[in-house]
């Protein structure tokens, strides 16, 4: 067995180092002030990636996101690393993410299904339809948006990830949909499609983006003791008048004070380039201080869910807010650390470090 562990470290060790050919990768990136401008000179730089990929076993691809040419060197362990290097990957999916169990929130219709057995709040779902079967699919959706009066419904890949996949189909649609789901990047080339109603939100979230479900990314931590801590929050919101709000798709986040439910007051993008906002760039809805609606009740809500998908030690949540209330979205075990730490600063937080200790997962002190 320890000659096993051993091989396995030497195999984690190997990947990281193996990636030491894109360690300079985006060095000279501007900062997310936008000016084009680095607080600190190339050396200091240099010396800092060094650092975080041979100190820190980190490769630093969000050196910039994360501000740390802003930054003194000795705050960089305050930051998490993405949840699939290869030094961190294998400790969080033996301990936190089992993957015996990870298809629980993985598979969105198995997911929808015990939300709704469990009384969680989640949209309606309406059921599936098969991408190698779309003619069949296109009967389905219009029998069933005829029948209930639906203008629109949205169609998702079962196993999606990042908001890959995901369609608002409108009446008008169906008979396009097989050149609208042609091109969708599906580990499952005939993956089934969830098929959902379309989230009303809360008026209040329209001052933010009317265009877009502006959702929450809220990570849960289940302790030894079954009690539910909160990681962190953010808001998503699309930049544009997409609907889609992932940051990776070019969405902006924005931190949120978990105790409050207010948000903090800059919110980041990347696409097409990274920089900082203090106002949405459509509406121009300043960030600071903007109360998000029935924040007590979200929190009620996802300490419950934590609690019934506890096999799952942590999990980071979308939730969208409605007038009757939050609703959860979808659920993801793999939950990032990008978008999180740019919004809200690093996780690795005293009380964090704790809670991740609980399960044997330390941190460079």
């Amino acid at each position: 067995m320890r000659i096993v562990e051993a091989i396995n470290v030497i195999r984690r060790y190997a990947a990281h180092y193996g990636r030491i050919k894109d360690l300079f990768r985006g060095f000279g990136d501007p900062g997310m002030d936008g000016d084009g401008n680095h607080a600190k000179p190339a050396l200091t730089r240099v010396i800092d990636y060094l650092y975080l990929f041979f100190v820190l076993g980190v490769l630093p691809s969000h050196y910039h996101l994360f501000r740390f040419d802003t930054m003194e060197r000795r705050r960089f362990k305050e930051y998490m690393d993405d949840p699939h290097a290869p030094l961190l990957r294998p400790r969080l999916w033996s301990t936190l993410w089992k993957k015996t169990h990870y298809l629980l929130v993985h598979d969105k219709y198995l997911f929808s299904c015990l939300c709704e057995h469990h009384g969680l709040p989640c949209p309606r779902c309406y059921g599936l339809v098969k991408r190698d079967a779309l003619p069949e699919a296109r009967v389905f959706l219009k029998d069933l948006m005829q029948e209930n009066g639906l203008e629109r419904v949205v169609i998702k890949p079962v196993l999606g990830l990042m908001g890959k996949g995901i369609h608002f189909i409108s009446l008008q649609d169906v008979d396009a949909l097989e050149r609208i789901v042609a091109h969708d990047d599906v580990d499952d080339e005939n993956s089934d499609y969830l098929v959902q109603e379309v989230i009303r939100q809360h008026p209040d979230l329209g001052w933010i983006n009317p265009h877009s479900v502006n959702s929450v990314r809220i990570v849960t931590f289940l302790t030894r003791d079954n009690r539910v801590e909160i990681v962190a929050a953010m808001l998503r919101t699309s930049s544009s008048t997409s609907p889609i709000d992932n940051f990776s798709a070019g969405g902006v986040v924005v931190g949120i004070d978990v105790e409050t439910g207010r948000l903090k007051r800059e919110g980041l993008i990347t696409i097409p380039r990274g920089r900082m906002l203090t106002r949405h760039p459509v509406t121009g809805t300043e960030f600071s201080g903007f109360q998000l609606p029935h924040w007590d009740e979200l929190k009620k809500i996802v300490v419950q869910a934590q609690r019934v998908f506890h096999y799952i030690k942590s999990i980071g949540w979308d939730i969208a807010f409605t007038l009757e209330g939050p609703v959860i979205i979808e659920a993801n075990q793999e939950w990032g650390t990008a978008g999180l730490q740019a919004a809200n600063g690093g996780l690795l937080t005293p009380k964090n470090r704790e809670l991740f200790a609980q399960y044997g997962v330390l941190f460079h002190e």
